[in-house]
């Protein structure tokens, strides 16, 4: 939306420890205003600490939850053409957190800790969905729990990543993989899974051996990552560079996935960067060599 607005500051500070050692540490600052403020927030902190954060939408249907911008975002001319198109959006809102200096290389815990807060925060201003943060496999995942139904009460949901898949194991390169999770994900939950950006060049570039006995999709994407991720810098073994975003169109009552490449905050103590810049989208890059 136009009018969204989107701030991530991070105040850097020093910090003396035993033995006159100086680390630098990061305050990190969180200001939002979005129609997903707590997906803005996800986005916010993922960048401003360098660790891959997935996220899912929950099924927006009170509406008390969405909101009707058709007259916001198109001209005379669209209405006119399109006169039974509407445009339907989540009602979001501002999200602002300030959490205290994290360490020169922050750990999955302090990422639960401050995304814990960070929801709490977004269900006590009673914006749409109830969420959980977890650890899956070696990433950390934000994904609903429950959604107010068209009476205002709240409902317990099942996320649409929680969904088994199943698949044959065999080698593919990693666009066709993504492609088949989606895929075989629309076909188990009965619900379009589109697919929306990602870095294809890079996917494509790369092979990987992945299949699946009903399990969970995220678990599939989430190893997906890993092996991606383990081809394009060895030295990072099998440690996610990448994240999704599973978003749901309260309008045409479907998902697109998207996935995007994260940079790792690198230690002032690390010697041998495993990833310097990630890979845009539509771009292959490669490990950069000392």
């Amino acid at each position: 939306m136009k009018n969204s607005l989107q701030k991530a500051v991070i105040f850097l500070a020093a910090c003396l420890v035993p033995g006159g050692e100086v680390h630098a540490q990061s305050l990190v600052r969180v200001e939002v205003n979005s129609a997903r403020p707590l997906k803005a927030a996800i986005d916010s902190v993922e960048e401003q600490i360098g660790m891959p954060i997935n996220y899912e939408d929950p099924r927006f249907t009170a509406s008390v939850d969405v909101q009707d911008v058709t007259d916001q975002v198109q001209s005379p001319r669209q209405r006119t053409a399109n006169p039974n198109v509407r445009i339907i959006v989540p009602k979001g809102g501002a999200l602002v957190s300030v959490r205290t200096p994290l360490a020169d290389t922050p750990t999955i815990g302090d990422a639960l800790s401050l995304l814990t807060e960070i929801r709490g925060q977004h269900e006590a201003s009673g914006y749409p969905g109830r969420f959980r943060v977890r650890q899956v496999g070696d990433m950390v995942t934000v994904d609903p729990i429950s959604v107010r139904t068209l009476d205002g009460s709240w409902k317990s949901s099942v996320a649409a990543m929680d969904t088994p898949v199943t698949f044959p194991m065999m080698k593919r390169n990693a666009a066709e993989t993504l492609i088949l999770i989606a895929k075989t994900l629309t076909d188990s939950l009965g619900i379009k899974v589109g697919l929306g950006r990602f870095p294809m060049i890079a996917f494509a570039n790369a092979n990987v051996e992945i299949g699946s006995s009903d399990e969970p999709a995220g678990t599939v994407i989430t190893r997906l990552f890993g092996q991606l991720s383990a081809v394009q810098s060895p030295r990072a073994g099998n440690l996610s560079r990448y994240s999704y975003r599973l978003l749901y169109d309260p309008g045409v009552k479907y998902y697109l996935l998207h996935v995007h490449a994260v940079t790792p905050k690198m230690s002032q103590k690390a010697t041998q960067p495993v990833l310097r810049v990630a890979p845009p989208e539509g771009f292959l890059v490669q490990p950069q060599k000392e």
